[in-house]
């Protein structure tokens, strides 16, 4: 009888994670920065959002380069998200990256072609840019799917100069 509350203590800690429909593998700034093309600091200038195909809306936000942290992005480029509104019509995809027009980010970018990029590791690829203090500063896009963890992750940075240090390693931890 013991073992009873044991079993529902289980399975009411993995009722969350089993809600979720996105599953992804849990990436660190090194994680995300050796699995990209390239990384930057960007300012999203504006959001479309289209029909992939007859089920599938993605959203593209174009977005103009502030500072390249890897790679060659462009001085423009475009970054497509799943999911998106259009027409009365809403699909939200959790985990996915939600970019908005004004948002100044840090993104994590895998070429799809040309000046078009996907986010690497979805939501876990972005984070937001704030400049109200001396140095600006970064902070994780939260991330609403369950997350598999393959190994011990460091910590998210702080700074921005500091998440620059870490992204020119070159994903070496």
């Amino acid at each position: 009888m013991a073992r009873l509350p044991s079993l529902l203590f289980v399975a009411l800690a993995l009722a969350p994670a089993a809600a979720l429909s996105t599953t992804l593998v849990a990436r660190d700034v090194e994680g995300l920065t050796a699995r990209s093309d390239a990384v930057a600091v960007v300012r999203v200038t504006a959001t479309r959002t289209r029909w992939a195909d007859r089920r599938h809306l993605v959203t593209v936000a174009e977005c103009e380069l502030v500072q390249a942290l890897k790679g060659d992005p462009g001085s423009t480029l475009r970054v497509v998200t799943p999911g998106g509104e259009l027409d009365g019509v809403g699909q939200r995809v959790p985990g996915a990256a939600e970019l908005r027009p004004g948002d100044e980010v840090v993104v994590f970018l895998q070429r799809v072609k040309g000046d078009v990029f996907e986010v690497t590791g979805w939501s876990q690829g972005v984070f937001t840019v704030e400049r109200t203090g001396p140095e600006p500063t970064v902070r994780p896009m939260p991330v609403d799917a369950a997350l598999v963890r393959e190994r011990a992750l460091a910590p998210p940075p702080a700074t921005l100069r500091a998440l620059s240090q870490r992204v020119a390693k070159g994903g070496a931890r």
